[in-house]
């Protein structure tokens, strides 16, 4: 049988079959089923294998959940070991339960706050049916019944011949098999979660944060709080949550004696929750997504037990982006999955705005936090071809072979330079997406690529700038908060800036194991705590770092008397701050200050402002309504050199200043601009390998650039190097620092930087 399993191979986790690292990156997943049955061209299996594609994440449900379900995957397994003996098997399961487990335990099922369980019609790769209640992620009673299922489809896969073939359960769920309710809990006037299912996991999760009701009653402010059948906030104490940002969207055609003007209705402060009286509300939101998360470790300590850790589990989750952040319950629980030792992996498609050539895939995880606890973020890429429908190719701009060629290669760049596993993920039935000779003849030189990476004797990255992000933020911010200090930058400038970038939750400052970097960059910690505060100084003075706080960085101190504060985010940034309880759009220009941190910079042009184009219509992004803060932080300290202004009242939008071991630069502003943080970057010391606003991935060992425009691109090397292009197979220069490199729009070039 075989043995998988993750371990550190040459200072990054890789995937082991059987004692040997196997390239991850080259795997995919082909939808099959039909309602009439399932589709398989085996030719296709024979064509993906000999391109050096030999892993198969293989969709099926249990019997108890999917009748017939069985049968299905022993013939589109017996196709595919025909066309690649060879080939190992991830087992894609569905854990969904039959249509009849929802009819006879509604206590079970997601409830409004009148009683009623509505109906949803769910659908994934296998099946679409409709349910006429939505069980919940939260339910024991589907943990267990599904568990039971789960084991027994164990039972039934290691008794046939190609078992030893099987590396793991990639564990499906909920809507799209992603794991997110597919309802709000606020619809209309009715709101939820009142199932018994997910009370029961409310007053668990209250049970082990707080473990005395005393300190539940104190964290609350509420002597009637007890663990027991805790109350479920009501729509009016949820407004902050998207009813706040709702609540602007029309304002400023009114008149200008509203602009300032902050909507409360007493349980907010701005866009924040009024964490000093509604800390239940944070509970209820946290306890959502931890519920899930739970669900989840639950089924992976079940195939880690019965296999004795040797078969690999993972799922979707952790979305930080294209995802509802209140509502899915699928992005606060990762730490909660990841420090369990259960599952080995999550993972995620990319975003599905930006894909145009030129543009760049978002990712959605922070995939460094992940290895420092030797597990691995897996993308699902799901990267559209010019062979797609006639309205995703025009959403996309894919239109020939060329344009698919360079946006494959981009997009296994991005995982090659950061170290990302993948599966490729054709959504066509039988297949399609991937169907082309110039298609397979990459995929085969990708493979060759990838052991190449694997084979590195130091596969760390090297790389100077850390990305800070914190879960439990998202749970005492806006909705349209979130997306603007987190989604908008990695859906739109991260691969902009010029340089590699590490990207972990801000718990792993304390942690001895994570590296140290020149430029941390923190953007939705807005939630610290008096201990991690220190633990955050201890890591920024280590050696000196540049720091770069986003907006309120710890305004919120859960341990504090007033628990969101201006002093509260002096403590952190070090510089003196204050709140101004007002709504100010945050537009901002650049000066000549006396650090001369923006000198290069163009001193008209306005930042602060999500003012890159959209390409998709497929969703609703970050840019629907204009960026405003509320409350509005800026700094005032005597100490403090200011870089930048607010436009619309000339307060300080981005100040520097030495806070004695670390250098603390503040920006006012949600949204961060790669401009912006290229020259903090330099500021800080850091590597620039491109400056020219153009996608580009990078490492110590390798270069991805893809064209955003025509022109001739400067490259900038840390060491001389001989930059090799992979596909190209050639040498562009031998033993250089700087390279010019004339390209088109859309074009990709991946180098390897031979020492």
């Amino acid at each position: 049988m075989a043995k998988a399993e993750i371990k550190n191979l040459n200072g990054y986790p890789a995937v082991f079959i059987d004692g040997k690292p196997y390239p991850f990156t080259q795997a995919i997943t082909v939808r099959t089923h039909t309602p009439d049955g399932i589709v398989v061209d085996r030719e296709y299996f024979e064509k993906l294998g000999k391109s050096g594609i030999k892993l198969f994440y293989v969709t099926c449900d249990t019997e108890w959940g999917v009748s017939g379900t069985t049968e299905d995957f022993k013939k589109e397994c017996a196709a595919l070991f025909a066309a690649v003996p060879d080939a190992y098997i991830m087992v894609r399961i569905g854990l969904h339960p039959p249509v009849s487990f929802t009819i006879e335990h509604e206590e079970e099922c997601f409830t409004y706050d009148d009683g009623s369980s509505p109906s949803v019609v769910l659908g994934n790769e296998t099946f679409r049916r409709e349910y006429p209640h939505l069980y919940s992620e939260a339910s024991s009673l589907w943990r267990e019944r599904a568990k039971k299922a789960l084991l027994e489809t164990c039972d039934v896969f290691d008794g046939l011949p190609f078992a030893d073939r099987i590396v793991g359960y990639f564990f499906a769920a909920g809507g799209t098999s992603e794991w997110y309710y597919h309802l709000s809990l606020e619809q209309g006037e009715r709101f939820g979660d009142f199932s018994l299912a997910f009370r029961r996991e409310f007053s668990a999760y209250l049970r082990e944060k707080y473990v005395t009701e005393d300190a539940l009653k104190k964290a609350w402010r509420d002597e009637s709080a007890t663990f027991d059948d805790p109350p479920i906030p009501p729509l009016e104490e949820r407004y902050f949550a998207k009813r706040f940002d709702a609540s602007y969207r029309c304002e400023d055609e009114v008149g200008e004696a509203y602009l300032t003007a902050v909507h409360t209705n007493g349980t907010n402060i701005g866009s924040f929750l009024d964490t000093d009286r509604y800390m239940r509300v944070f509970d209820f939101y946290r306890a959502w997504h931890i519920a899930t998360a739970k669900s989840q470790v639950f089924f992976a300590e079940a195939v880690k037990e019965r296999y004795g850790g040797e078969k690999l589990t993972g799922a979707f989750y952790g979305s930080y982006g294209c995802t509802d952040f209140f509502n899915g319950s699928t992005a606060g629980g990762v730490l909660e999955i990841l420090n369990s030792g259960a599952m080995d992996f999550l993972a995620a498609p990319g975003v599905y705005v930006n894909r145009q050539p030129g543009g760049f895939t978002g990712q959605r995880e922070m995939a460094d936090s992940f290895a420092l606890r030797n597990k691995l973020f897996v993308v699902e890429e799901d990267s559209r071809t010019h062979l797609e429908s006639p309205h995703f190719r025009a959403m996309f701009d894919y239109y020939d072979i060329g344009d698919t060629l360079n946006v494959l290669k981009r997009d296994f760049g991005r995982n090659l330079c950061e170290n990302l596993p993948a599966w490729w993920y054709d959504h066509h039935v039988g297949g399609g997406r991937y169907k082309h000779a110039g298609i397979y003849e990459l995929f085969a030189r990708q493979r060759e690529i990838a052991e190449l990476a694997l084979a590195l004797p130091d596969r760390r990255k090297g790389n100077e700038i850390a990305l800070i992000y914190d879960e439990e933020s998202i749970h005492a911010v806006s909705d349209q908060s979130t997306r603007e200090l987190v989604e908008y930058f990695r859906n739109y400038e991260l691969a902009k800036v010029g340089a590699g970038a590490d990207q972990y939750f801000h718990n792993d400052l304390s942690n001895p194991a994570m590296p140290d970097y020149k430029l941390y960059v923190f953007f939705n910690t807005l939630i610290v705590s008096e201990a991690e505060r220190r633990a955050i100084h201890a890591k920024l003075r280590k050696n000196n770092a540049v720091a770069l706080w986003i907006y309120a960085s710890g305004a919120v101190d859960p341990d504090a008397q007033t628990r969101l504060s201006a002093e509260n985010a002096s403590a952190l940034t070090g510089i003196n701050l204050k709140m101004l309880c007002e709504k100010h759009h945050t537009k901002y220009r650049v000066t000549d200050s006396e650090c001369g941190i923006f000198g290069a910079l163009n001193k008209r042009r306005i930042y602060g402002v999500n003012d890159r184009p959209i390409a998709s219509n497929i969703l609703v992004v970050a840019k629907e309504i204009m960026t405003f803060a509320a409350p509005l932080f800026y700094a005032e300290d005597n100490c403090a050199q200011t870089a930048a202004y607010f436009l619309t009242n000339g307060l300080p939008a981005v100040s520097v200043k030495d806070c004695g071991g670390f250098c603390s630069v503040f920006c006012g502003s949600k949204i961060l601009n790669a401009e912006i943080l290229r020259e903090v970057a330099r500021f800080a010391g850091c590597h620039i390998w491109c400056g020219s606003d153009d996608v580009l991935y990078a490492n110590d060992r390798f270069l991805c650039l893809h064209a955003s425009f025509d022109g001739v691109k400067q490259l900038s090397f840390k060491t001389p190097c001989s930059p090799y292009e992979l596909y190209e197979k050639k040498y562009y220069a031998k033993g250089v620092t700087s390279l010019s490199v004339p390209m088109q729009k859309g074009q990709t070039l991946t180098f390897l930087l031979e020492q």
